[in-house]
Parts: C-alpha cells; structure tokens; sequence
C-alpha cells in the first residue's frame, strides 16, 4: 500500500510537471514503465483420499506486488494493436493448518497482446497472453505456465507519460510443485489482482 500511495504521487508530480497539449491522439510507439498493485491468490489443492475419492482445500491470501512493463503499440486509427513484456514480484504467504507452507517472493514474467479503442486522450483495451511463474524460496522450487486476461484503461497525462490502471485474472492449472512434499495431484492457483501504471512513451 505505501508503494501504491508513492507511485500515486509521482504520477501527480508528473501530470503538473509536464502537462501540455495531447489533444492528438496517436498512441503508436515504444513505451517502458512501472506498475503496482494488490490482488488475492487462490490457492486449490486437490488430493487423493480412498479411491476413487479426492478432498480439496482452498485458501485465498491477499498478495501485493511490483514490476515493471515495456511494449510497443501501433495505432490503425481507433483501433491500437499491441504487444508487451512484464515482470513483477509478488509477495505472498500461505500458512495454514490445511496447506503445507507456501511464503516468499514470487517472480511473474508476463507477455501480452492487446486490442484497444482510441478515444483520444484514453486507450480503453483488453488482452489475453501467457505467464511464466516461479520462486526460489521454496523447498521444492519450481516454474509453472499460466493463461493472462487483462483489462484496462491507459490515459495520457502529457505527450510522453501515461497513467494506466488494469484488471488481471491468471490461472495455474498445475500448481502442485509448489508444495513441499508435491503429491502427484492437479493442484490449481488462481491470480486476480488490480495495478496502477505509469508510462513513458517515446
């Protein structure tokens, strides 16, 4: 949260520094920024009981994290086509009498595809790409692939910085590495999360 209370103060220096005219609407170019944000994690752990039985456990924990982005974006008119790198670093703890412990840093390496409407001075736009999960910390370290949809909406401070914010769901469908002594059971993860953004487009 104080990561969170900083970057929203950069961004207001930033917007009373170097306001001007962006009245254009041309979002075509190279872009590199930072971005932070909270979201839950919900962990499912699916294990074999007296076959053919199986017992679940869920727990959800509420996870904050930092990173940054660089992508490129190419304007058609009202349709922005785009591509983007991202890594963040989550820091998230799973302690609970039902789940082995599951605590540290993870590292999330995103890559991304989008489709936006111009609407001048903001870029509404979705996208859908891959994750690459992973983290050291663990007894049993491991690096997982998921599926990303993303949702957000990117509006132009100056002609070079851009304040963003953004909706993200990813799903893990085979989590079980994580755990310290994995059983052979398709354990699940999913990732919701809500990130503030601030660009600088060349």
């Amino acid at each position: 949260m104080r990561s969170l209370f900083c970057l929203i103060l950069l961004i207001l220096s930033a917007s009373n520094t170097f306001a001007q005219d962006v009245s254009h609407s041309d979002w075509s170019g190279l872009y590199v920024g930072v971005q932070t944000g909270n979201g839950s994690m919900d962990f499912r752990d699916i294990r074999p009981a007296n076959p053919p039985h199986t017992y679940e456990y869920s727990y959800k924990q509420k996870q904050n994290f930092q990173g940054g982005h660089i992508g490129y974006q190419y304007d058609f008119g009202k349709l922005v086509i785009g591509a983007e790198l991202t890594r963040d670093i989550i820091n998230v703890s799973f302690d609970t009498p039902n789940l082995n412990s599951i605590n540290g840093k993870f590292t999330r390496d995103g890559r991304i595809l989008t489709m936006g409407y111009d609407s001048g001075k903001a870029l509404t736009y979705f996208g859908f790409g891959s994750t690459q999960i992973s983290n050291s910390d663990f007894v049993t370290a491991s690096s997982h692939a998921g599926k990303q949809f993303v949702f957000g909406i990117t509006y132009k401070l100056s002609k070079h910085f851009l304040l963003g914010a953004r909706y993200e769901t990813t799903k893990y469908e085979d989590f079980d590495r994580f755990r310290t002594n994995a059983l052979p059971a398709p354990s699940k993860l999913d990732n919701e999360a809500f990130q503030v953004r601030l660009s600088y487009k060349f």
